[in-house]
């Protein structure tokens, strides 16, 4: 019987200002996967010495091993690249970093898990990374929230899959092979600006070369919020989309749950109505951030002031409906800002 430990790399880019939620992504990536030897890459954004102080205590606590990455060199790379500058309501231009990894990696790492620092993890990545791509780049969860007009805007049919970017699991090799960063480039000089900065760019000029991951492994929140029956209705979700089957076994137990906004709000609000609150709470308060339970809501602007009144009040179908209308006009209006 082989007991070796299985060696996993997964990757986490932040900055300063979302280090923590970050580190309690980590905490509870290491506590439900004690039984692999996990590496953690870090693409440091503006992370302070103390913060890095403090993930870094917990990484060594699971006996697991870190490696903070400069970005300096990320980002002269994307300020050269034909990538425009994008001025519209999503201003997070550090998304880009994942495009040029191959940049900053040696080419030792064959595979690399991305998660984004909104997400808590529930359960066992090793089943993840032991996936056969079948030769394709990356592989994504398909996006819970995504509309037949917003796949229209990006010149994608009615059938065609669309994937979310808050977790990416990258075959390095292929992705070299493949040359995907400079595809991206060549696609971005045709003047092409997305709203949904990277994600978009995947989506688009990897179109058929993205392997469908479980959707336990990138388990939007939306579900929570509005339950299973009552999203599938509103988002009329086509037959490339996961079953209901599928959806309902994700729900009870997901690998990977990815917090996404609502009404405006991340689970670490004050007051928030995020669905996930819990969820984050669970592994915050095993961490040494217990102190900032609470954070004043950023996002206290009239509109999600409204949106979160709605939610208190109005059945959860009927949000759901509203919800739909106003995502996608926001995400289609997105993709014409430059």
């Amino acid at each position: 019987m082989n007991n070796e430990k299985k060696t996993i790399e997964v990757l986490y880019q932040s900055d300063d200002g979302y280090a923590i939620y970050m580190g309690v992504s980590i905490k509870s990536l290491l506590e439900n996967n004690q039984q692999h030897n996990i590496i953690v890459h870090i693409l440091d954004l503006g992370i302070s010495d103390i913060n890095k102080e403090d993930i870094q205590k917990i990484v060594k606590k699971y006996n697991q091993k870190i490696v903070f990455y400069s970005t300096i060199e990320l980002k002269n790379e994307i300020k050269n690249s034909p990538i425009a500058k994008y001025s519209g309501f999503r201003r997070n231009k550090a998304s880009y970093c994942k495009m040029f990894l191959d940049c900053i990696f040696p080419v030792s790492i064959e595979k690399i898990l991305y998660i984004d620092c909104d997400t808590i993890v529930e359960g066992d990545i090793g089943i993840i990374m032991d996936i056969d791509m079948k030769g394709n780049p990356i592989g994504m969860v398909q996006d819970a929230q995504v509309t037949e007009r917003f796949k229209k805007s990006i010149g994608f049919k009615k059938n065609d899959r669309y994937y979310n970017s808050g977790v990416i699991l990258f075959d390095m090799e292929q992705w070299r092979k493949k040359r995907c960063r400079e595809r991206i480039n060549k696609h971005a000089m045709q003047g092409y600006v997305y709203g949904t900065v990277d994600q978009d760019y995947f989506n688009v000029v990897l179109k058929q070369e993205i392997y469908t991951l479980d959707i336990s492994m990138n388990f939007q929140g939306l579900y929570y919020a509005y339950g299973i029956k009552n999203f599938e209705h509103v988002f009329k979700h086509e037959k490339n989309y996961y079953t209901e089957d599928e959806i309902q076994e994700a729900f009870k137990s997901p690998i990977i749950v990815h917090f996404l906004r609502f009404c405006g709000e991340s689970p670490w609000n004050k007051n928030t109505v995020h669905p996930c609150k819990q969820n984050y709470e669970k592994y915050l308060d095993q961490s040494d951030w217990r102190q900032y339970k609470i954070e004043l809501t950023k996002n206290s602007g009239y509109i999600f002031k409204v949106e979160r009144a709605m939610y208190r009040v109005l059945p959860r179908f009927l949000f759901c409906r509203i919800f739909k209308c106003v995502h996608d006009i926001m995400l289609v209006k997105s993709n014409r800002a430059t």
